[in-house]
């Protein structure tokens, strides 16, 4: 979620929560969430999914050149930075959403259906850029999976925040802002079983899962245990 920075006029800031929809890592281009990250701060503080408060066109430019920056092809040649989705069948629903988005009056700003110019065949989806997204439509609903991002617009950050909750699912959010106890207050009221302030990423030792319909339980970390472990209940023992 990217909220505007106090010092920001509000005739300038610019917020959004985005709804990152990416699949694997694999499928990630750290240089496309780099950018992304890095204009943001140019003029706001991000936290968790991406709605925006009516991000300016400047911005949104940037966006676009930042996303069409993205070199998809093959993932072992050089200068690559995002290969293919895992099948057909995760190919099509990606394109099936994507078309879904701008059917319900989603604006494209950068990408949109079908392969990446160049690309006549394999799984490669063109890395997608919607704003005008509100969250009654699908694209802000469902997980995508796929290199496609959803701005949706907030006043304030208690909408952000209701916004960014307002999900069958939970198992990630992102928060972003120069001012570190004020992201991590943002944080601790996101509903998802892994929030990632200013783009940090968890190891092994941190616990790994997600609330509501992204599951139950936890793996990795002294968490990941309990699944295997009996629990027995001793009575009277210190009698």
């Amino acid at each position: 979620m990217i909220v505007s920075e106090r010092s920001v006029s509000p005739r300038t800031r610019i917020s959004f929560v985005a709804r990152f929809n990416f699949s694997s890592r694999p499928l990630v281009s750290p240089p496309f969430l780099r950018a992304i990250r890095a204009e943001s701060r140019k003029k706001t503080s991000l936290r968790g999914k991406s709605h925006c408060n009516r991000l300016a066109p400047p911005s949104m430019s940037s966006l676009a050149k930042v996303t069409e920056s993205v070199k998809v092809g093959d993932p072992a040649a050089k200068g690559t930075t995002m290969g293919p989705v895992v099948s057909e069948v995760q190919f099509n629903k990606i394109q099936g959403l994507i078309e879904k988005g701008i059917a319900e009056g989603a604006k494209v700003v950068a990408g949109g259906p079908g392969r990446p110019a160049g690309i006549s065949k394999g799984y490669f989806v063109r890395p997608t850029v919607f704003s005008n997204v509100n969250n009654n439509m699908t694209i802000a609903r469902e997980e995508i999976f796929g290199p496609v991002l959803a701005i949706l617009p907030y006043d304030s950050e208690e909408e952000a925040i209701r916004v960014a909750n307002d999900t069958p699912y939970g198992l990630a959010g992102y928060v972003q802002s120069g001012d570190i106890k004020h992201a991590r207050a943002v944080a601790s009221r996101i509903r998802a079983g892994n929030v990632h302030i200013n783009g940090a990423s968890g190891g092994f030792d941190v616990p790994f899962g997600g609330f509501k319909q992204s599951g139950n339980g936890r793996e990795w970390g002294a968490h990941g245990f309990t699944d295997f472990l009996e629990i027995k209940a001793v009575e009277g023992y210190g009698e």
